[in-house]
């Protein structure tokens, strides 16, 4: 039996065991155990063993020290919340290890940048339009966004905003290079 075929048991069986373990797990909540990869025979091992403290369940990008669940580990859910990972849920977020003034902040960003992007996918409140430099034909409600959220997450922005002088009115970006690239761009800084 090799070391992966060892350590899917392992976390198998305390998967199915949760609630009678939870207490001496949550006793190292802050030990580095979980495997915090995608595919285990593939990724690379080394740097993303990860404490129950710094992994947060149901959330699709990292948040600084707080690392998102990825795929291999996704499907013992069960014993990550009995070892004291957070969980990042519809309404808010369940609370244990991590203190509550971190899981509010996360919380926060991520309901923050889902209004910002529902916002946008509506079409509401928008005022300017990410314009690609090539000739690819695209939807452009699809590129549109808000100069005021851009701005607070990406310096490129805050700096044009800043000293352009543009206060009213609608704008549109000129700087990506294709359609791609600015989907990215607003995938990256709204997911």
């Amino acid at each position: 039996m090799t070391l992966l075929n060892d350590l899917k048991a392992t976390y198998k069986w305390l998967n199915d065991h949760a609630s009678d373990v939870r207490e001496y797990l949550l006793a190292h909540v802050d030990l580095p155990i979980f495997l915090n990869v995608d595919d285990p025979d593939e990724d690379v091992w080394g740097g993303n063993w990860m404490p129950a403290s710094g992994l947060i369940l149901h959330m699709r990008y990292d948040a600084g020290e707080q690392k998102a669940v990825k795929r291999f580990l996704s499907h013992y859910g069960p014993l990550l919340k009995a070892a004291g990972c957070e969980s990042l849920v519809r309404m808010g977020r369940t609370q244990t290890a991590s203190s509550k003034k971190e899981a509010d902040g996360v919380a926060s960003d991520y309901f923050l940048r889902k209004t910002f992007n529902d916002l946008r996918l509506a079409g509401e409140l928008t005022d300017t339009v990410l314009r690609p430099d090539g000739e690819e034909t695209y939807d452009e409600s699809s590129l549109r966004a808000h100069r005021s959220f851009l701005a607070a997450t990406i310096p490129f922005f805050r700096d044009k905003y800043r000293f352009s002088g543009a206060e009213m009115g609608e704008t549109a970006e000129r700087f990506a290079p294709s359609v791609s690239s600015a989907h990215a761009i607003l995938g990256k800084v709204l997911s």
